[in-house]
């Protein structure tokens, strides 16, 4: 297996959790290896297999062997070039055509902290945690400050308390796959 990774994505997703994953379909992984995003062999691997994520993982060898680990593959990567590109990356991770990290949400409740039977939705970025989405920035601005008018405008906002949640959701195929349930 070969890691790419990008240091400047301390809170990407972690593609250790794949390693280990990987591990547990009985496989003998003979050789581990780990470029950096900026080194030459992470880019011409980049290029080479045309990965669009980081952290990446490519499994090659016996890939193969057991319909067990077939199966698997099949479930959490790609196959290029007789090799499996893992691909189940959640985010936050490096996007290599935006070259920045993606998936970072930041989320702006505006409020009226003085009005006690207010509905609290603090619960909502509480529940979206627990599916996985990271949460980098959470904050409280009172409608009637200049930045909550502001946002009041912005956003067309007609009803307090109000939660703004940045556009980095998109970034996020399940919670977009349940928003059109609704």
């Amino acid at each position: 297996i070969i890691k790419l990774t990008s240091s400047s994505c301390d809170d990407c997703y972690d593609i250790e959790e794949a390693i280990e994953s990987l591990k547990k379909q009985n496989v003998n992984i003979t050789k581990e290896e780990s470029f950096e995003l900026n080194s030459v062999k992470a880019q011409e691997l980049i290029t080479q297999y045309n990965i669009q994520k980081l952290p990446a993982l490519i499994i090659s060898g016996e890939i193969n062997k057991s319909e067990q680990l077939v199966s698997y593959l099949k479930n959490v990567g790609e196959e290029v070039q007789e090799s499996v590109i893992y691909s189940d990356i959640r985010p936050p991770y490096y996007d290599i055509t935006l070259k920045k990290v993606v998936g970072r949400i930041s989320i702006v409740h505006v409020v009226d902290s003085k009005w006690e039977e207010c509905v609290s939705l603090s619960d909502i970025p509480k529940s979206l945690e627990s599916t996985g989405i990271f949460i980098a920035d959470e904050r409280s601005v009172e409608y009637d400050s200049e930045e909550g008018k502001d946002l009041i405008k912005d956003f067309d906002i007609k009803q307090i308390p109000a939660l703004l949640i940045s556009n980095e959701i998109d970034y996020y195929e399940s919670f977009k796959q349940q928003m059109l349930l609704l």
